[in-house]
């Protein structure tokens, strides 16, 4: 798929971090990744793209969509500190799925134009913890009248 035009990512979030962003107002994603993108390495998620919001839990759907208007790299600490009163869920939560990552850094995500989709889409294929690209050819036949 990484050969394929991407569009976005999707991933995947327990249901009430889905609440979170699609109904109060929380335009701050944040996830720890395998790796924070160096000036030598391939970058596949740009500024622009779209992140995909998938609803965890057995529903198997991509419940919203939102523009990613900024990708940054920071610590919990540091995201709490800034961004407490728009970051997803709350910071019990980001404290504990931090808990022993303290000093690594995660990607966080400034979203814009959030929608939630209604009905939301049934997405087939599998999805991992780590998430998955979206690329053209699914988002074509799934998204295109919800971008436009």
């Amino acid at each position: 798929m990484i050969g394929r035009n991407i569009k976005g990512i999707i991933y995947p979030l327990p249901k009430n971090l889905t609440e979170d962003i699609l109904l109060k107002d929380k335009n701050i994603f944040y996830k720890y990744i395998g790796t924070i993108p160096t000036k030598k390495t391939k970058i596949y998620l740009t500024e622009g793209m779209n992140l995909f919001i998938y609803e965890s839990g057995g529903t198997r759907k991509i419940v919203g969509l939102a523009n990613i208007k900024k990708i940054f790299y920071e610590t919990a600490q540091e995201i709490i500190e800034k961004y407490s009163n728009k970051m997803m869920g709350d910071i019990a939560h980001l404290k504990k799925y931090s808990k022993g990552r303290e000093n690594k850094k995660l990607q966080v995500l400034l979203l814009e134009n959030i929608k939630q989709l209604k009905p939301p889409i049934i997405y087939e294929n599998h999805m991992s913890i780590s998430g998955r690209y979206m690329d053209s050819e699914y988002f074509d036949i799934h998204f295109k009248k919800e971008s436009e």
